[in-house]
């Protein structure tokens, strides 16, 4: 039996897609939870086998708590990070904040992901999953693309 390129494409695809993207669905992901204005150990960049911090089961911490949610901005007059659990998804943006009386700008960022502990730097797993996936399918729609020639 010889298997056609597009149905295999299809599967390959769908496989990827099942296996690689996380699972909205599941709750119970494990975050950080931590506010640097109280505990020194939550800062922007951290060591995390030093750091001294623990997970959250997000599913435990908030209702439907699905995402884990790193902030930067301002907090108290200074400039800090808040990591914590989050029902919604609430985006991966970035904006700068013009304080009165001081020369520079400072960097508010907030960053979304899925993935156990993920919540430690900017870059988030969830975007890294889906960059490979993007690469998957390119590669795999030019296979394709080479086997109907």
């Amino acid at each position: 039996m010889e298997i056609k390129a597009p149905i295999l494409f299809a599967w390959i695809t769908i496989f990827l897609l099942t296996t690689i993207l996380p699972d909205e669905a599941e709750a119970g992901v494990q975050c950080y939870k931590c506010d640097s204005t109280t505990d020194p150990g939550c800062q922007e960049q951290f060591d995390v086998s030093t750091s001294g911090l623990e997970t959250v089961d997000c599913g435990e911490e908030v209702y439907q708590g699905r995402y884990c949610i790193k902030t930067t901005g301002i907090y108290g007059g200074k400039p800090g990070t808040r990591r914590f659990c989050s029902s919604k998804d609430l985006g991966n943006l970035c904006n700068y904040i013009s304080r009165p009386n001081e020369p520079l700008d400072f960097r508010a960022c907030i960053f979304s992901c899925t993935s156990n502990q993920c919540n430690t730097s900017q870059t988030t797993v969830a975007q890294a999953k889906m960059t490979w996936l993007i690469l998957l399918t390119c590669y795999w729609g030019k296979l394709h693309h080479l086997v109907l020639l």
